[in-house]
């Protein structure tokens, strides 16, 4: 048995920020990787008419750089069905339609609701804050708003032919 002292100490990784999550992450991952994933900003934005001109207000990094763990969440998160908190205590399903960078200190969800058969946004969180008890996971468009089922299900496919490329 190794006792405490008797093991040294390796050497240490630098770190870095990354700018979705907000932390001070390894350089290296311990693999020996690069813990830096380059990502345009149009890989996490739905391809959605009414998302995108949403989006043409706000002033976003169109290339950035994010840590494996943020790289993985946000390919898992866009598309996802959401619990909206709308005004007055109501609630209604949504889409995470974007995570943007450069709105804030940390990348933002962009969360969009169905207003005159179009996506709205209707709320936006920053990443660390989300609760996971308020995606949603739902196999059919019941009491789901059509544009918010389509967005979701278009996404779905998306992944699903990326599955069947890699196969």
């Amino acid at each position: 048995m190794h006792h405490p002292a008797s093991v040294l100490q390796g050497p240490s990784v630098a770190r870095w920020r990354c700018p979705s999550c907000g932390r001070d992450v390894p350089r290296l991952l311990p693999n020996g990787q690069l813990n830096r994933h380059p990502v345009l900003a149009s890989e996490w934005i739905l391809p959605d008419a009414s998302i995108a001109q949403t989006l043409q207000q706000f002033d976003l990094q169109t290339e950035f750089e994010v840590c494996l763990a943020c790289r993985d969440t946000a390919h898992d998160l866009l598309g996802t069905l959401i619990r909206l908190e709308l005004r007055g205590g109501r609630s209604d399903v949504g889409v995470i339609g974007a995570l943007c960078i450069g709105l804030g200190p940390v990348a933002q969800l962009m969360m969009f609701a169905e207003e005159n058969d179009a996506l709205a946004l209707k709320e936006r969180l920053p990443l660390p804050e989300l609760i996971p008890a308020r995606l949603l996971y739902l196999d059919s468009p019941s009491g789901v708003p059509s544009a918010v089922w389509s967005a979701h299900q278009a996404r779905i496919d998306t992944l699903r032919a990326l599955l069947d490329d890699s196969a």
